[in-house]
């Protein structure tokens, strides 16, 4: 089954770029390597000093024997001295993968934007969830080209789900927080909802899709 990794550094005050100058050669070593990784996305925010990550991977159980492997210790090694807090990492199911005429790379997507949306789902209501939100994306990227990538993923366990989006720039993820399908969405579903969805907006770091 396809999973999908999120993780999440906070760094020191003033340690962002070198944060980055660490992450950023070993996730390129990782997606050389690692053919079962199949798309990447890194966002950050240097005035909160937050580094987010988005990764899909084909299946779950190379993704969770990459995280016992020095390879990555090595990474969280070399991270350690540029944090404020352990490094987070989150695994879960992908849910949807939706790539919309996208030339991946972050050539040509200077502008872009990642945004990252999360909220619990209520136990024993997450099939019905996604059952209505399948059908939501699809429009939703009818209505909004600029919206180049969405990965879907959902925490079972818990009733967390998350979507990341990349959009063409920051204007056009701005306009989607007045679109009444978004609206309409969250206000008919909001009975299924334990918390309200969180946004964050993130600068693109890095965008890498296998193929």
């Amino acid at each position: 089954m396809a999973v999908v990794i999120a993780f999440r550094l906070q760094t020191l005050p003033g340690h962002y770029e070198q944060a980055l100058d660490a992450y950023l050669p070993w996730v390129d070593e990782l997606e050389d390597n690692v053919v079962d990784l199949q798309l990447t996305a890194l966002g950050g925010d240097p005035a909160s000093g937050t580094i987010h990550a988005a990764a899909v991977y084909e299946h779950a159980e190379v993704a969770e024997g990459l995280a016992s492997l020095p390879f990555f210790g090595g990474l969280v090694d070399r991270l350690e001295p540029h944090l404020a807090a352990p490094p987070e990492r989150l695994e879960l199911d992908l849910v949807n993968l939706f790539a919309v005429d996208t030339p991946l790379g972050t050539e040509g997507l200077h502008d872009a934007v990642m945004i990252e949306v999360e909220w619990h789902i209520k136990l024993g209501h997450v099939d019905e969830l996604l059952a209505n939100y399948e059908p939501f994306v699809v429009t939703f990227l009818e209505q909004v080209p600029e919206a180049r990538i969405v990965v879907e993923s959902v925490h079972l366990a818990s009733g967390l789900m998350r979507a990341v989006i990349v959009y063409d720039n920051a204007a056009a993820a701005e306009s989607v927080r007045t679109m009444e399908l978004l609206s309409e969405f969250v206000s008919t579903e909001q009975h299924l909802l334990s918390s309200p969805p969180v946004r964050t907006e993130l600068r693109l770091l890095h965008l890498f899709a296998r193929g």
